[in-house]
Order: structure tokens, then sequence, then C-alpha cells
């Protein structure tokens, strides 16, 4: 490792995003921050995707292919293929700020122990990123700590609300990578939040930089992953959750991380139902284990929350699922 210039390697996994791809690119080779690799991984695209970004190959930029098995499979043949000494992840629609990577290295000081994270801008496509300004509730959630077990409990609602850390805000050591292991390839939704949950336990020390950002795109038809409410996207958050959990307890075992989960289980449960059942059920029997109250719950309209809330949550979903699937103009809209 070059202490005084050390190699960062930018891990871009890529599927069908042909419109995107070269000013993710651009964004990247932009970086004040000049001692960099490129790893594309083109994930099996049927479009033009893997042929723009060939037209980026040189030294710094290297583009791979492999049939289509997901961003995580991409992202771990992305980090058999990297060389440095610290590791950016950025999904192939969206962009870092100029001086995003520098300033995270001048934060972390040569440290191979800390992770160094951002605010996050989230912009509709087809708006001027730039001009947007971050969440000010990414202050509450992103703070300087070496206490990365209370940092995470946090984010994932300990006091109610919770929050995300995206993907992109994320400057990581490769010795922290190694020790917080590959890519779980068996989740699709919230891949990254089980990842970084391993991330960020395997450090020792999260540092801030909130003068810098990443731009995170978002559709609105809502087919951005994290959008999704398939059967299978429900699994993957549950599957996620459960492992998270497991993460934590394996470091601390207190209620406190029991009792966040068992939340965090329940309003999942209650956005399965009613239309997975037999998958709300399941996730509902983990929430009960732990769960000492019902949580207030944002179901939609103020007269869908208090059916929710004071007379029963699965009344409200039903009622609720009826008028999406017909129209029903009924009081509770």
């Amino acid at each position: 490792m070059n202490k005084l210039q050390p190699l960062v390697s930018i891990i871009i996994p890529v599927y069908n995003l042909e419109n995107y791809i070269a000013e993710t690119i651009n964004s990247v080779l932009k970086q004040t921050w000049k001692n960099i690799e490129i790893i594309i991984v083109d994930d099996g695209s049927k479009d033009q995707t893997l042929t723009i970004a060939k037209k980026f190959e040189c030294n710094k930029v290297k583009v791979f292919h492999q049939k289509n098995r997901g961003a995580s499979a991409a992202r771990n043949l992305g980090l058999k293929k990297i060389s440095g000494d610290y590791i950016q992840y950025l999904d192939a629609d969206d962009l870092l700020s100029t001086d995003k990577i520098e300033s995270q290295l001048n934060a972390l000081k040569g440290s191979q122990n800390k992770v160094a994270i951002c605010p996050t801008v989230y912009f509709n496509d087809g708006e001027n990123p730039v001009k947007k300004k971050p969440d000010l509730r990414d202050s509450l959630f992103q703070y300087e700590t070496k206490n990365t077990v209370d940092f995470l409990l946090n984010l994932y609602g300990v006091n109610g609300n919770g929050s995300m850390i995206t993907i992109h805000s994320w400057l990581t050591p490769i010795s922290v990578i190694k020790k917080a292991g590959p890519w779980n390839e068996q989740i699709s939704v919230d891949d990254d939040g089980e990842y970084f949950c391993r991330v960020a336990l395997n450090a020792d020390e999260i540092v801030p930089v909130n003068n810098v950002y990443n731009y995170y795109r978002k559709y609105k038809d809502g087919t951005n992953l994290a959008s999704q409410k398939s059967i299978k996207a429900m699994e993957s958050i549950f599957n996620g959750l459960t492992l998270k959990e497991q993460h934590l307890l394996e470091v601390k075992n207190e209620d406190k991380i029991k009792e966040t989960f068992a939340l965090a289980y329940f309003k999942l449960a209650v956005s399965c139902y009613p239309q997975y059942k037999f998958l709300s059920k399941k996730i509902l029997k983990n929430a009960l284990l732990n769960l000492k109250k019902q949580p207030y719950l944002y179901i939609g309209s103020k007269t869908a929350d208090f059916i929710a809330n004071h007379i029963n949550w699965k009344l409200a979903r039903k009622l609720q699922t009826l008028k999406e699937k017909i129209g029903l103009r009924i009081f509770i809209l």
C-alpha cells in the first residue's frame, strides 16, 4: 500500500443501463483523487451496456462480463479483480460528487480500520442532482462513533424511526472488506444493508464526511430495486433482517437488539398483509418473540392509521388493499 497515494478501487455492477452507464463512469473519472481503478462487471446485459462500457477500457478502467446472476454476484466478481487499498461501490445509474473519494480518504488519514460515510442526495431521473440537497435527517444517523452496534441500532430504528445509508456512501479499507466477507448472493433487496452491517461491525470507527455527496437516482415508476413489493422482494427483506439481527447478537447479546428487530419484523409483517398472508404470519411470529407493544403504524391515510392503531391493523390493511385493487372510494381515502 502506498500510504501517500493509496489506490481506490471502484466496483460498478451493471445490468441493462445503456442510458446511464457512461454518465456514471464519467462521474468517477472526474474524481479529484486520481489514483483509482474502475472495475465494471456487466451482469449479462441484453442492451448496449457492455458495448458502451468497453469504450472506456484503459489502464484505469477494466470491464468484465458474466451471465446474469444479480448485483451481489457481480460485486463479488469485482472484488476478485481489484488491486486497491480502499473500496468504493457504485451502482451503474448513480453518481459521486467530484471530491467524494478524496475528502473521505483525507478524513480516514490512512487508517485501515475505520470506514467513511457521507450524505446521500436523492434525485428523480431527469433532474440535475447538483441542484438538490441531502435530507437533513441524515445528520441524525451519520455521526462519528466507535460504538458500531449502537450506530446500527439507531439506523435500524431503535427509537422508533430508522433510516438507511446507501451503498455509495461508504469508503472502506480493503482490510475491513476482507473481514466482513463476500456479498450474500441469496439476498436481492437489502443486500447492501446486510453487507454493510458486517462492514460496520468489523470496523473500529465510523467517520462521517458531511461536505461531499453520493447521488442516488430514483424513478417515478418505482422501478428501483428497493421499491419492489413482490413476494421475492419481501422474503429477501425478511432474510436480510434475520441475518442483521444475528450479526449484531454475535457481537452483543442485548435485549435492545432483539427489541429493535422485533419492531422491524412487525412493520414488515404488516406491509406483507394481506397479499402474502403466509409470509406475514411467519414474520409476525419472529416479531412477537420480543415485541413489548405494538408500534404506532402509518398505513397511508389518517383514517387508515386510526383503524390500524385503535381497532385492528389487519382490517386497515384489508380495506387499503381492496381500495387499491378496485379503486373503491370509501371513507378510508
